[in-house]
């Protein structure tokens, strides 16, 4: 049997620590490795073998893209496997810049689906303690920003 040196059990654990952190901040769903793993585009073999130092033969293009998926800089790896502590970025939704249909400036921020499930089930809630004056108006009120939500996208 092999033996991998504590620096990768230290790099495991840094990962998973980093991941259950993203987890709270961007998607519950990344609490899961294999969830987290498809997400980035990630061989969950590998992320697997990362996060509970099981090898230490990895190619850099690997490192850089684990890199990537945890919000670490580049050659934060490399560091931790020296003895160092790893340089997280900052933990913040994804957003996309782009034109819009008159040419202004768009900013889209990603929003996950399950994020989005918890929302709608919050106004669930909030709706079934309505009266039904309040509930319509509710309701006309949301068909009304979704069509000109729409118009906007056109």
């Amino acid at each position: 049997m092999v033996t991998i040196g504590n620096e990768w059990t230290q790099l495991g654990d840094l990962l998973v620590a980093r991941r259950k952190e993203l987890s709270r901040a961007l998607d519950a769903d990344w609490r899961f490795r294999r969830r987290f793993a498809d997400a980035h585009e990630l061989d969950y073999r590998t992320v697997s073998d990362l996060e509970v130092g099981r090898r230490d033969n990895y190619e850099e293009m690997t490192y850089r893209r684990v890199e990537r998926a945890y919000r670490w800089e580049r050659g934060s790896i490399e560091e931790v496997l020296e003895g160092r502590e790893p340089r997280p970025e900052p933990i913040a939704p994804i957003v996309e810049t782009g034109a819009g249909p008159g040419g202004e400036r768009l900013e889209i921020e990603h929003v996950k689906v399950g994020e989005f499930e918890a929302y709608l089930t919050a106004a669930a809630d909030v709706a079934e303690n309505m009266s039904e004056e309040e509930r319509d108006e509710a309701r006309r009120k949301t068909i009304e920003t979704l069509r000109g939500l729409l118009k906007h996208l056109e």
